[in-house]
C-alpha cells in the first residue's frame, strides 16, 4: 500500500487554512483535477450551460448593441482547455 501524500492545488491562503480546518469537507477532485484535459465549450454543455438551442450559452447579459449572445462555438475559439497545476 502506497503512502504518497496527495498534494492540492489552492488559489489563496484563505482556501489553505480552510482546507487545512477540515480537509473531510473537501475529499473530492477539485474543477482543474476534474476536467483535466477538457475543452470549456465540452464542460458548459455536458453541465447543462447552454440553451435549449444547444448552442446559446445561459445566464449572461445582453453585452453588444445587436443583441448577440455567447454561443459555444465562440468558447471553443478561445481555446480554453483544463489544466492541473499539480499534474
Amino acid at each position: 500500500m502506497s503512502t504518497t501524500a496527495k498534494k492540492h492545488a489552492f488559489s489563496d491562503e484563505w482556501g489553505e487554512r480552510m482546507w487545512l480546518s477540515e480537509p473531510e469537507r473537501y475529499e473530492c477532485q477539485n474543477v482543474l483535477e476534474q476536467y483535466a484535459g477538457r475543452e470549456l465549450s465540452e464542460v458548459i454543455a455536458e453541465l447543462w450551460g447552454v440553451r435549449s438551442d444547444g448552442k446559446t450559452l445561459i445566464g449572461q447579459p445582453h453585452v453588444t448593441k445587436d443583441g448577440k449572445l455567447w454561443t459555444l462555438d465562440d468558447i471553443k475559439r478561445a481555446n480554453c482547455v483544463f489544466r492541473d497545476p499539480l499534474a
